[in-house]
């Protein structure tokens, strides 16, 4: 049976785009499928007529994982810059 709070979310919100290169951009989304809300990290592609396709490449990240891999992602990127892996 659905949570009363699914009608509150809305399906497959888009809410950022990352362009990777002329032909692929990576959108994250707060997805609702088959009753489990997740962060979705999907690669899109841009098909020859110039529409962009969803892809099975990408992930999804449940609540209970969230920040374990928010955590990683913080130490990483601390430790790219220390090394000079990234820029500042």
């Amino acid at each position: 049976m659905a949570d009363s709070r699914d009608t509150q979310i809305p399906i497959d919100r888009l809410v950022a785009t990352v362009r990777k290169n002329s032909r692929e951009e990576v959108r994250i989304s707060l997805r609702l499928f088959r009753g489990h809300r997740f962060i979705d990290v999907r690669l899109y592609a841009l098909n020859a007529d110039g529409t962009w396709i969803f892809t099975p490449k990408g992930f999804g990240i449940k609540q209970e994982t969230y920040q374990p891999i928010m955590d990683g992602l913080a130490e990483a990127h601390a430790l790219a810059i220390k090394e000079g892996f990234f820029g500042g």
